[in-house]
């Protein structure tokens, strides 16, 4: 486990979601879907020199194949774009049980500072047909039956 110490963070703006339901994203290839709780607006704190962006998701496969790329978005000069290829990031598998592909997820971004307020958000899209992924719910065996629990997104949002 790692601990930050707050007296670091500069302008801390935090979200936590709760999630009462799964989100699914696209089976379709190249469709791209927000992941719920990632969107934020923030203003760096003068002075600073980078901004961190740090969120926690869960994940899971569907079927028996999955694989999803993560972009990082900004919505600069009235649209919404990818910030740099370079903040991809990528996760997936092909075939096995369901119990081997549960993913807890924690993408951390280094950004260079800038003025006044900006909106975030991160997405996900699969580059082939069929390998859609579940977020927010974990499904396990407790020995009787399938059972289901919902987990938090977490993201934190400071100038360093």
């Amino acid at each position: 486990m790692t601990y930050k110490l707050a007296e670091h963070f500069l302008n801390p703006k935090v979200l936590i979601t709760t999630h009462t339901s799964s989100q699914t994203s696209s089976n379709a290839a190249n469709t791209y879907t927000t992941i719920w709780g990632t969107e934020i607006s923030y203003t760096p704190a003068s002075g600073s020199t980078s901004v961190i962006y740090d969120v926690s998701f869960f994940a899971r496969r569907l079927n028996n194949i999955t694989f999803q790329a993560f972009y990082l978005d900004h919505f600069h000069s009235n649209t919404w774009s990818e910030i740099n290829y370079r903040y991809r990031r990528n996760i997936g598998n092909s075939g096995g049980t369901d119990q081997g592909y549960r993913w807890f997820i924690h993408f951390q971004y280094v950004l260079p500072t800038w003025t006044g307020s900006r909106d975030f958000r991160l997405r996900c899209a699969s580059n082939g047909s069929n390998r859609a992924m579940t977020f927010h719910q974990p499904s396990y065996w407790d020995g009787s039956s399938t059972s289901t629990t919902f987990t938090n997104t977490s993201l934190l949002m400071y100038s360093i």
